[in-house]
């Protein structure tokens, strides 16, 4: 809004109205000031230009380009990460600082006079870094990898229930749900050009579910296991599946019931199915265990079926099976002979999350159930795998939640359990408690107070440390964002928690050795996760260790 300042300011005015001519006006006689006072300049002005050095490390040494600090020393505080840095010297046109040993990636900011005026990301480089032979851009599964398992034949297969991985999912040959991928997370390929085909090719339309557990056989076939009823439209398939070791269903041709010389059909050479998930399959030396949240098993008497018409043969089994590899059952194992029907013996009366297979043949289950074969079991119970049956010298008192998922090391010989629990062994917790192989809380681990959120992932690496996921964004009141490393006593491990933000849940991992430098341990995480230390990632990311 323009303010008259003087007479002669007016008359000019008042003559440019009246003869509708432009008077002009020297400029110290008009001024233009807004009808609103302007917000006021900020104090603190960040430049646009990354630090220097662009990558640092614990204790060394950064310098930020920021105007408005100068003669302020001690006036105000500067921040990565929401963790203070110390200030090491101050001009008008920059800050020095050095790195904390307790900061990761993240965006800087200066507080003063109450006021937080935020800065460009300083790159945190420690010890744990995503690998740059991984290329987060191209290898991106859509949807989520529940597991990863080393592939005999070399590389990995990938389970979940995603519906591409690489892009490379065509019309020709979907990639639904399990793949082959590398050492460095890229797909497996066979052929080139119009004929590049995934190395786990299971054909044009793939699976209609999830994969939730897969295992290999002596041949290099693939079972598994999940909530699936067909694969490339090929029905008779009740949530679990034999595949040939290049990814086909493998099949059969069974004679039938029916009119005609020879009346016969083709059907999965694996003859049996769940009535309900499967969550877990162990490949032990007397057959595959499967462990889920199923009531029946049921299989197909081809010789009494018709072409439209399948004969079903069923037997009430609950929970825990045990199969050969062409899908019959074993009668030996948790089934009750006794009675007639025979059936299964009476298990969970909650649902079974997750499990793993210990030494001297035993398997243990975590759950919500407090109930095993009608005896307590407080969310966890270990089986005697040579009968199927709940082991009774397993007394460990359990937790009072959920307990969502549980790990083994088979090195450091140590279990991790996670979960929705405040006490295991009435022994306060906060949601991960470490055990012995017989379930006892080892001690020597005490996971400390988390903020923001909860853990839902807990993994213990060969050398002792144990890797964390979550939604917490604070561990024992350190910056912390969903991903932490931590030593085998539950502390935060120096050198190992630089890196920035993450989203989501590990699942899964396998650890392997560098090829040339003993010194580096890689780790291929999976799980559901578009977030690695702040930069973009698709569900699995590899990770270089430095030991």
């Amino acid at each position: 809004m323009i303010h008259i300042k003087n007479k002669l300011a007016g008359y000019c005015l008042l003559l440019a109205f009246l003869s509708t001519t432009i008077v002009s006006c020297t400029k110290d006689m008009v001024s233009e000031e807004p009808l609103y006072s302007a917000s006021p300049k900020g104090l603190i002005d960040f430049e646009d230009v990354p630090p220097t050095p662009a990558i640092a490390a614990e204790g060394s040494i950064v310098t930020i380009k920021v105007n408005g600090l100068g003669g302020k020393q001690g006036q105000f505080r500067f921040y990565i990460n929401q963790t203070p840095a110390d200030v090491v010297s101050v001009t008008d046109t920059e800050v020095r600082i050095r790195i904390p040993i307790t900061a990761s990636t993240g965006t800087c900011a200066v507080e003063i006079n109450g006021q937080f005026y935020f800065g460009p990301i300083i790159d945190i480089r420690g010890k744990l870094n995503i690998d740059a032979t991984f290329n987060t851009t191209t290898n991106i599964a859509t949807g989520e990898i529940l597991g990863i398992d080393p592939r005999p034949l070399g590389g990995y297969l990938i389970y979940g229930s995603f519906r591409n991985y690489q892009n490379q999912s065509s019309a020709v040959a979907a990639i639904t749900g399990l793949a082959f991928i590398d050492n460095n997370g890229a797909l497996q390929t066979t052929g080139s050009g119009s004929s590049l085909r995934p190395a786990f090719n299971i054909g044009i339309t793939g699976m209609n579910g999830t994969i939730n557990t897969a295992v290999f056989t002596s041949d290099n076939k693939v079972i598994a296991g999940g909530t699936f009823s067909a694969v490339n439209a090929r029905g008779n398939i009740s949530n679990i599946t034999r595949f040939n070791a290049a990814g086909s269903l493998d099949t059969l041709t069974y004679d039938i019931a029916g009119g005609g010389s020879l009346p016969q059909t083709v059907g999965p050479a694996f003859n049996g199915g769940f009535t309900g998930v499967v969550t877990k399959l162990f490949n032990t030396a007397a057959g595959i265990v499967a462990v889920g949240n199923f009531s029946d098993y049921n299989s197909i008497l081809y010789e009494r079926s018709t072409a439209d018409a399948p004969y079903v043969d069923k037997i009430r089994i609950s929970q825990i099976a045990r199969i050969n590899i062409d899908g019959v059952i074993d009668s030996s194992f948790n089934i009750n002979r006794g009675i007639r029907p025979i059936e299964g013996y009476t298990s969970a009366n909650g649902f079974i999350y997750d499990g793993v297979e210990m030494p001297n043949n035993k398997l243990l289950l975590v759950g919500n159930f407090t109930v095993f074969e009608n005896q307590q079991a407080l969310r966890i119970v270990r089986i005697d795998l040579a009968t199927g049956r709940r082991d009774p010298s397993f007394v460990a008192g359990g937790a009072n939640g959920a307990i969502t998922k549980i790990t083994y090391n088979s090195t450091t010989r140590k279990l991790l359990i996670t979960g929705q629990f405040t006490s295991y062994n009435g022994q306060p917790a906060n949601g991960i408690v470490m055990l012995d192989e017989n379930g006892n809380n080892d001690n020597s681990f005490r996971f400390r107070p988390v903020e923001g959120g909860i853990p839902n992932f807990a993994g213990q690496l060969k050398d002792g440390k144990v890797m964390v996921s979550g939604t917490f964004n604070k561990y024992d009141g350190i910056v912390r964002a969903g991903f932490m490393m931590l030593n085998a006593d539950g502390s935060l491990a120096v050198g190992y928690n630089n890196i920035g933000f993450f989203n989501g849940r590990v699942n899964d991992f396998v650890e392997y050795p560098s090829d040339t430098d003993p010194s580096i341990t890689y780790v291929m995480l999976v799980g559901t996760f578009t977030r690695f230390d702040s930069k973009t990632v698709g569900n699995i990311v590899k990770i270089r260790v430095q030991n």
